[in-house]
């Protein structure tokens, strides 16, 4: 490729110093380079002259040849870009942002399909490679590259019939009060969010967790998303005024980035931002 990128430039500047200025070398190199060059091939490729050079009839019909060849190197050297990107979340994906999220990626015609998917895993599927990017909420996940892409209110997901369904807001010792039902592997609350010890109730997935606190004997506590993209008409979603906003990230495998990422990042950014 470097014989053939020496001997291509002197076609295109038509002088051996003007070709080594294009390439970055000196003139005495690229002379060299088409020397050796035309020693492999066994035939002339230029007619050198006192004002420069000028290719050979085979030089022509060589050079033409010769870009086809380097451009298909090129081509192979640049990473493809793949077909498809697969976005994890454990649970509700951008939430109500979701919608906004495809759209602003549909509307940078990339050619790859963004699938934002559930994943019942701690990384969204990264980890286990089943996903390219995870949406995560709360600690910084370890091992993984990550970048803060926004923030979520948090809000107390309770039965209609339970004494807080009839509050407009509530307070973390108000929850406190009650069995506090969570995902020990996907979820994001635990007993570091209160000031005294509370109990709590274990669940096995976001159905599970809905369906524990739908009968009245528990509560929750998750990020905004949750009640955009799991609504259930027994089910509220109060505010809740004391408790930390949560980080949304999305994460990586390191050195192992869809080529996508940063434009993914981009555009969650600018839809949590709107």
């Amino acid at each position: 490729m470097r014989h053939l990128r020496a001997f291509l430039a002197l076609v295109e500047e038509e002088t051996f110093t003007d070709a080594a200025i294009a390439l970055g070398t000196t003139q005495a190199t690229v002379s060299r380079t088409v020397q050796q060059l035309e020693r492999a091939l066994g035939y002339r490729l230029v007619d050198r002259t006192n004002r420069g050079a000028t290719p050979t009839a085979a030089g022509r019909e060589f050079a033409g040849r010769a870009a086809d060849l380097v451009a298909r190197w090129e081509g192979l050297l640049r990473s493809p870009t793949p077909q498809r990107l697969t976005v994890g979340s454990p649970w509700a994906g951008f939430g109500a942002r979701t919608s906004a999220v495809y759209r602003a990626w549909g509307d940078r015609q990339t050619g790859c399909e963004l699938a934002v998917v559930q994943m019942a895993s701690a990384t969204g599927g990264v980890a286990e490679r089943r996903a390219d990017v995870g949406v995560l909420r709360g600690r910084p996940p370890q091992g993984l590259e990550h970048a803060v892409v926004g923030t979520e209110r948090r809000a107390c997901a309770v039965a209609r019939h339970h004494p807080l369904g009839r509050r407009r807001v509530v307070s973390l010792s108000d929850v406190a009060e009650h069995a506090v039902a969570g995902n020990r592997r996907t979820g994001t609350t635990d007993e570091s969010l209160f000031d005294r010890p509370v109990r709590t109730v274990d669940t096995f997935d976001t159905d599970h967790w809905l369906d524990t606190i739908e009968g009245g004997g528990c509560v929750g506590i998750t990020a905004e998303a949750t009640a955009d993209h799991y609504a259930r008409s027994s089910v509220r979603f109060v505010p809740i005024r004391d408790a930390p906003d949560l980080e949304v990230r999305l994460a990586w495998r390191a050195g192992d980035a869809h080529p996508l990422t940063g434009l993914l990042v981009e555009i969650v950014r600018a839809a949590y931002a709107a």
